[in-house]
C-alpha cells in the first residue's frame, strides 16, 4: 500500500467509505468481481486500497478485538503478535519504564508494551509507522508511545532500560518467509551483539521454526520460550539479561500455564502402548520439555524419540497442556489389515495423526479411501525401527 493511498483511508470520505462497504460486505471477502463492480461506482477513488484494508481487517479479526478499526499491510498483519500473545510478552517487560520496540511494524506489539510502560517504537517504511500511530489511537495507548521514522541500526540504545525487537523475517530478493536469525532485517546475527553491549534486557521475537542450532551460535545464550494460543505455536520469544529466567520454558495462552525445564538430567521409562497415548501440545514438544511434562503426571514414553506417552491412568487435563487418546487397537502397520480392522469396527471417518511415520496422513487416508472427520484418531508412529498404528478414540 503506498502513502497516499494510506491518506486516503485514514480521511473522513475514505474512513466513511471503508465503513460502508465493511458493512456491505460484512462477514465475506470482497472477491474479484466485486471489486471491478466498485471501480465503475467510485470511478474518481483507487478501490483496491479500500477493498485490501476490508479483507485484512476481517483476516485480523482473530489477532485483534478492535480489528475493525485498524490499518494493516498483507507483511504487516502476517508478522504482527496478537493481543493474546503481545499481553503475555509485555508483562515479562513491565518492571522496565522505557523502552525501545526497534521494529514496530503496523503496532501489535508497541501497543501492549505501552499499556505497561513508555515505548519509543522505530519503523522504518513511513506508511507503516502512520499506520502504527493510527493503531495506537485506535487502542487508546497513543499518549505512552514516540514514534520514530528511521532505521532500527539508527538507534542510540544508551538511553532505554529494555529493548523489544521482533525482526522482518521474509527475503527481500524473493518476499518468501524465512526463518533464519542470519537473514532477518535487520540481521540478528550481526545486530544483537550491538544491542546487548549497550542494553540490560532485550527480548527477541523469531519464528517458532527458528533452528535451536542457530540460536546456540548467538552471542549470548537466552532463554527460549516458545508460546501457543491453546494448540498452536505462534512464536518464540528469546529473553537476554534480565528478562532471562530460565534456560527453556513452554507457555500455553490465554491460561499462562508454564512448564520450564529442570536443569537435572531426567531419565523417563519406556514402554509399549498403554491404555491411553498422551500428545504434549505443540509449545512443550518445541520447547523440548517432554520429559518435564512426563514427570509431572507420571506418563512413560513410548520411544526415546518420539512425542508420544503413554498411561494406564485416566488424565484430566486442562489448559491445553496435552490431548488424550484412549487406545482401541494397537499393532505393527499393515495396510490390508488396517481397513479389515476400521470395516469391523464400522469406522467410516477417521483422523489421521503422525509422528516418526514416514508416510503422510493425506496418503494414508488416500490408501485407505476413508474420510476426514469424527472421534476416531488413526495415530501412526514408530518404536525403534518398527512403525506401528494405533486406533484410538479422542478423550
Amino acid at each position: 500500500m503506498k502513502y497516499q493511498d494510506l491518506e486516503f483511508l485514514l480521511s473522513k470520505e475514505g474512513k466513511a467509505l471503508t465503513r460502508k462497504l465493511s458493512l456491505q460486505f460484512f462477514g465475506q471477502k470482497v472477491k474479484p468481481e466485486s471489486v471491478l463492480k466498485l471501480r465503475k461506482e467510485f470511478p474518481d477513488i483507487d478501490i483496491r486500497s479500500v477493498v485490501e484494508l476490508i479483507n485484512l481487517r476481517q483476516r485480523a479479526e482473530g489477532k485483534f478485538k478492535n480489528a475493525s478499526d485498524m490499518f494493516f499491510t498483507k507483511n504487516g498483519l502476517e508478522q504482527s503478535t496478537g493481543e493474546n500473545v503481545a499481553e503475555h510478552v509485555a508483562k515479562r517487560f513491565a518492571p522496565f519504564k522505557n523502552i525501545v520496540d526497534l521494529t514496530c511494524g503496523v503496532g501489535g506489539n508497541t501497543i501492549a508494551l505501552a499499556r505497561h510502560s513508555h515505548v519509543v517504537a522505530v519503523e522504518k517504511d513511513n506508511t507503516t509507522l502512520q499506520m502504527a500511530q493510527e493503531n495506537a489511537k485506535v487502542n487508546s495507548v497513543e499518549k505512552n508511545i514516540d514514534f520514530i521514522n528511521t532505521n532500527a541500526e539508527n538507534i542510540d540504545l544508551k538511553e532505554f532500560d529494555a529493548v523489544f525487537i521482533d525482526p522482518a523475517r521474509r527475503d527481500p530478493k524473493s518476499n518468501t518467509r524465512t526463518v533464519s536469525l542470519r537473514d532477518s532485517i535487520p540481521s540478528l546475527t550481526s545486530f544483537l551483539p550491538k544491542i546487548l553491549s549497550q542494553v540490560g534486557a532485550v527480548g527477541v521475537k523469531v519464528s517458532p521454526a527458528v533452528s535451536y542450532d542457530e540460536i546456540s551460535l548467538l552471542s549470548e545464550i537466552p532463554e527460549i520460550e516458545v508460546i501457543a494460543e491453546k494448540n498452536e505455536c505462534k512464536q518464540v520469544m528469546l529473553w537476554f539479561g534480565k528478562l532471562k529466567t530460565v534456560e527453556r520454558r513452554a507457555t500455553i495462552l490465554p491460561s499462562g500455564v508454564s512448564f520450564i525445564n529442570d536443569p537435572k538430567p531426567i531419565m523417563i521409562e519406556c514402554s509399549p502402548f498403554m491404555k491411553y497415548i498422551i500428545e504434549p501440545n505443540c509449545s512443550i514438544i518445541r520447547a523440548h520439555l517432554i520429559d518435564e511434562l512426563a514427570i509431572r503426571f507420571k506418563l512413560k514414553k513410548i520411544d526415546p524419540n518420539i512425542a508420544y506417552l503413554t498411561t494406564d491412568s485416566m488424565l484430566f487435563p486442562e489448559n491445553d497442556i496435552f490431548k488424550i487418546f484412549e487406545v482401541l487397537v494397537a499393532s505393527s502397520y499393515n495396510l490390508k489389515g488396517l481397513k479389515k480392522k476400521l470395516k469391523e469396527l464400522k469406522i467410516s471417518n477417521i483422523n489421521i495423526t503422525r509422528r516418526g511415520f514416514p508416510k503422510k496422513p493425506e496418503e494414508i487416508r488416500s490408501l485407505l479411501k476413508i474420510k476426514e472427520g469424527g472421534p476416531f484418531f488413526l495415530i501412526l508412529t514408530r518404536i525403534g525401527n518398527k512403525h506401528y498404528q494405533i486406533i484410538a478414540k479422542r478423550i
